[in-house]
């Protein structure tokens, strides 16, 4: 696939555009310790995936990586994952914004769909706070100039392959995996310690955060105090008592 790479990620991306037949689903984890990892479920339809082998049986459009059937609403899916581990909350960021750049030539799951990612802790002795905000790619509708030139020069006004990406999505979904509990998030669905966003329309930005704590429970904490409160009486007292009795 390495030799023809530009014009068979611009076949293939021409199908799924004029389609409407790929999705992305990413999920990210976060860990208490700063560290975390990315994966990336890349899936195409089997119709499509079919059709691209029609045009050239002899190449691979997944490159060689390992790909399996998925259904999803009645839909059969031919797709792989790519894992990114081990990796520190900045290196996360920065995946996230500028993709793999060992496979930048290649159509992959991990191509960038963001134009800023931040991933903080923040805290002290009796808890930690973590946030993960990240702002989508913003593209300009591509829609006229693809009616003019539909199987003209594929790519015109496209600046990267995101952009491609992006106009061919049907559908991409990016799961947070925060430490400690969820605080609070920007109209994502909670499920546990995860959010799960749905973007459908990249050429309005949007903005993704989520915002979670970890540390000593609040009221562990009251009982805590009480507790030592408690003691503190009873010292005092057999304190007195035992002053009394010297007299």
């Amino acid at each position: 696939m390495k030799k023809n790479i530009p014009v068979l990620i611009s076949a293939l991306l021409l199908v799924l555009m004029l389609t409407g037949c790929m999705k992305i689903d990413m999920s990210v984890k976060l860990n208490s310790d700063e560290t975390g990892s990315v994966t990336t479920q890349f899936a195409i339809t089997k119709e499509a995936f079919d059709y691209f082998q029609e045009l050239d049986p002899d190449e691979d459009p997944f490159d060689g990586e390992e790909y399996h059937e998925i259904e999803e609403d009645g839909v059969t899916y031919i797709a792989f994952e790519e894992s990114k581990e081990d990796l520190t909350f900045d290196e996360i960021a920065k995946f996230l914004v500028e993709g793999d750049k060992e496979k930048d030539s290649e159509l992959t799951g991990s191509d960038p769909m963001f134009e800023s990612v931040k991933v903080t802790k923040s805290g002290g002795f009796l808890g930690s706070k973590y946030s993960f905000v990240a702002s989508t790619i913003k593209i300009e509708d591509e829609a006229d100039d693809s009616a003019d030139n539909e199987l003209g020069e594929f790519g015109d006004g496209l600046t990267s392959l995101g952009d491609s990406l992006a106009n061919t999505l049907s559908k991409f979904t990016i799961t947070i995996e925060m430490p400690g509990e969820i605080s609070h998030n920007s109209d994502g669905l909670v499920d546990g310690n995860k959010v799960v966003f749905t973007v459908s329309d990249f050429t309005e930005g949007r903005t993704l955060s989520v915002h979670s704590k970890d540390g000593i429970n609040k009221t562990y904490i009251y009982f805590g105090f009480c507790a030592i409160f408690l003691i503190a009486i009873v010292i005092f007292i057999i304190r007195r008592l035992i002053a009394n009795k010297s007299y």
